[in-house]
């Protein structure tokens, strides 16, 4: 069973809530739907892979960026088209050696991840439904350096 960590979005929201919750205070919050990539993934986008939908519409892509020593890897799963800004269900998946993996899942309106592995070479199951729970996406793949 993967292991399940949360996502660096969440937990920024957990920590200013419970900042508030003990009194302090915050200048401003951003909300996770406004969080960046270049928050986590730092460099460019190494590879990525596009999914339609039923119709043939451009649903989801699935981006790979690499650190610059390669050591790195950086996995998104973005909603695209109409999908992107509908509530849906989102999970991504990024294991590393077969079996050191972490997901972020829940529902979202633009991205699950980003999610950060050391290793050059990851395996990634992205889905994807839509609002009215039917699956978009369902896919595994290797992504990175696998030679």
């Amino acid at each position: 069973m993967p292991f399940a960590t949360t996502s660096p979005r969440r937990l920024a929201a957990g920590l200013a809530a419970a900042t508030l919750l003990a009194g302090g205070s915050l200048a401003m919050v951003a909300p996770a739907a406004q969080a960046t990539t270049q928050a986590v993934c730092t460099s460019a986008v190494d590879s990525k892979v596009d999914y339609e939908d039923s119709a043939g519409r451009l649903a989801a892509t699935v981006y790979d960026y690499r650190s610059s020593n390669g050591d790195y890897t950086c996995v998104k799963l973005v909603a695209r088209g109409i999908y992107n800004g509908m509530s849906k269900y989102m999970s991504l998946t990024v294991c590393a050696d077969g079996n050191n993996c972490s997901t972020d899942a829940g529902t979202f309106k633009q991205y699950a991840g980003p999610i950060n592995k050391k290793d050059f070479c990851v395996s990634v199951r992205s889905i994807m439904r839509n609002s009215a729970g039917a699956t978009i996406v369902d896919d595994r793949i290797a992504m990175g350096s696998c030679d």
